[in-house]
């Protein structure tokens, strides 16, 4: 059995059938529940199991430390001309929906072209047997298409510096999606000069970079592309995040492919003391909207302050939090038991979960970016990442530096 392997539920698309309870014969689900999966002992995971994912109608089954490039199976439509009721109804609807299909045929439906084994799927010697159905898998795509002049094999030097931040991204969001049955394909167009005002165009499912994000068009000289076409021309240029970039930011790009796909964004609005027009070059900025979330092992309950021998850290914990919560700033707060599903939903966390298993929980979040792990804030974490005043906490406030600290800004914001 291992504690860095075990499943998480994607509850946006569960249909609550009860298959992989049923299929489980380790203890790893809350059979109380009825059919709605509930992770509450991980650790009986076996290693490498596959089985109840791999018996989901709808794909709604990861799992943390996944390593071997399996992907979550889901329907494949057995009926070209079917409707989305899942019937021969004749009612004229060729939708196709392999999605509605498997939701509304029925929950005890098994996808066509499957094969049945006699043993759980673990590939382990676990020693207990069951029946396996191994299904057709489908996932969902991201189609990233960048659009940029070529000549004779050359290109602007924005324009390859938007190539190199792509190419790295689709990797990062490949690593990161592939374990939720996301793939994301890069295509690369190459234009003529005739098409020049097209060049550095990055489309995500054929929508442009700017009609997903708050960003800018403008065009400017680009002598790069000059020396290549032999004339004067100007290239695009965009306004992100408050700064002008020539080339597409990384930051942008993958901000764009969750938007696109409905997940957490993970590149929040940034200012502060650095912004534009301040005086500062420190580079000390801070985000203008704070959310922080705390992801936490599993635990008998919501606090895990039931029972005998509470946690005195668990207790400052939730007295924290409740005293924040008088002050209208809620912390979220997940554990594996109760919320595994958000443990998905957060790339951060997952990413981090799979290379260094649940020993690095409690891991907090703070706008999207993991902050501290393996253990909880102490208030002056609060303090500093929320950015709050010291009062709130019963700490006492710290006098402003009255000098600069050296960076080129006054008054000491460093």
């Amino acid at each position: 059995m291992g504690k860095n392997w075990y499943p998480i539920i994607n509850e946006d698309t569960c249909i609550k059938c009860g298959k992989c309870i049923a299929f489980c014969k380790h203890g790893v689900y809350d059979k109380s529940k009825g059919n709605t999966p509930v992770v509450i002992a991980p650790v009986g995971c076996v290693d490498h199991c596959h089985g109840c994912g791999d018996i989901c109608p709808t794909g709604s089954i990861t799992y943390v430390g996944e390593d071997t490039g399996w992907i979550p199976p889901n329907a494949k439509a057995d009926k070209e001309s079917a409707c989305s009721c899942g019937d021969d109804c004749a009612c004229g609807d060729n939708s196709q929906s392999s999605e509605n299909q498997n939701k509304l045929k029925g929950r005890d439906s098994i996808m066509q072209n499957s094969k049945n084994t006699t043993d759980c799927g673990c590939g382990t010697d676990c020693g207990c047997e069951s029946t396996v159905t191994t299904v057709v898998q489908a996932t969902k795509n991201l189609i990233i298409e960048w659009r940029h002049l070529d000549v004779d094999g050359e290109t602007c030097e924005r324009c390859y510096d938007t190539g190199e931040n792509l190419a790295a991204e689709v990797k990062r969001l490949n690593r990161a999606l592939n374990p939720q049955g996301i793939n994301v394909k890069y295509n690369e167009v190459k234009l003529d000069e005739a098409q020049i005002h097209e060049s550095n165009v990055i489309l995500f499912n054929g929508v442009p970079i700017e009609d997903i994000l708050d960003i800018e068009v403008s065009e400017n000289y680009c002598g790069s592309c000059s020396a290549l076409v032999g004339k004067d021309v100007s290239c695009r240029t965009i306004k992100y995040d408050g700064n002008q970039y020539d080339d597409v930011p990384a930051k942008a790009i993958r901000q764009a492919a969750y938007e696109v796909l409905g997940l957490n964004n993970v590149a929040p609005t940034k200012s502060g003391c650095c912004d534009s027009g301040s005086g500062c070059d420190c580079g000390d900025t801070q985000t203008t909207a704070k959310t922080m979330a705390i992801y936490e092992p599993s635990m008998c309950c919501s606090t895990g302050l039931c029972g005998v021998g509470v946690d005195p850290e668990l207790l400052r914990i939730s007295t924290v939090l409740d005293t924040l919560k008088k002050h209208g700033i809620e912390v979220k707060r997940y554990n594996l038991t109760s919320f595994p599903q958000e443990f998905v939903k957060s790339t951060v966390v997952n990413e981090r979960l799979n290379d260094e298993g649940v020993e690095v929980l409690p891991i907090t979040v703070v706008d999207g970016k993991i902050i501290i792990t393996k253990r909880y804030p102490k208030n002056a974490d609060f303090i500093k990442f929320l950015g709050i005043p010291a009062s709130y906490l019963g700490e006492e406030e710290k006098p402003a530096a009255s000098e600069s600290c050296g960076c080129g800004c006054a008054g000491g914001c460093c």
